[in-house]
């Protein structure tokens, strides 16, 4: 799989510009599993960046939409519209591979069970709840890593078809609520100690 939507990402390289909507047109229904990977990378790592998140952590949000509804990426007409120099694009490319080559090597249980509308809902759910997470400016450490690798699981399980990356995924977002929990739980409480 991944071969094939590095092919048709290189061949979208020999334009001078590309916009998002011809890269997402050309790697048909993966396009909103590579937007979501793409869009998570810069929070594989322990410090929070509240800015970013926010704006990232919509977009992918929108993707789990997307495959809950259709499994095809939403998109609003500005963001198709979008368009990448070369330069651009390569750096969009280079992260693209980076992410493929990884999911290549990770795949280990292949299944078809990853095809049932049920599961692709359901991992879209779980999509939406770690990016809604993602999106807050928390100030706590882990608070965009946890979220972010539950979205990278989750997302190269679907693209790999692989189910024992499905299954991390889905126990990451365990941890995901409890976090948000802890996070619920010390703002209320912060709160209660400044009224006084």
């Amino acid at each position: 799989m991944s071969n094939k939507l590095i092919s048709r990402l290189n061949e979208l390289q020999l334009k001078e510009t590309i916009n998002l909507g011809e890269v997402c047109d050309s790697t048909g229904q993966h396009s909103l599993l590579l937007i979501a990977l793409i869009c998570v990378l810069p929070f594989m790592q322990p410090i929070p960046l509240p800015g970013l998140s926010t704006f990232f952590g919509s977009i992918i949000f929108l993707q789990g939409l997307g495959l809950c509804l259709k499994g095809q990426p939403l998109m609003t007409k500005n963001m198709r519209a979008l368009t990448l120099d070369q330069k651009k694009f390569n750096y969009v490319l280079m992260g693209a591979k980076k992410v493929l080559w990884v999911s290549e090597k990770c795949s280990l249980f292949q299944s078809s069970l990853l095809d049932k509308k049920v599961i692709r809902v359901l991992s879209g759910l779980f999509i939406m709840g770690a990016a809604f997470f993602l999106a807050l400016p928390l100030p706590i450490p882990f608070s965009n890593f946890i979220p972010a690798l539950c979205i990278f699981l989750i997302c190269l399980a679907h693209l790999e078809n692989d189910l024992f990356l499905l299954i991390l995924g889905y126990l990451m977002i365990q941890v995901v609520g409890g976090i948000a929990l802890f996070s619920f739980v010390f703002i209320k409480e912060l709160g209660l100690m400044l009224i006084k």
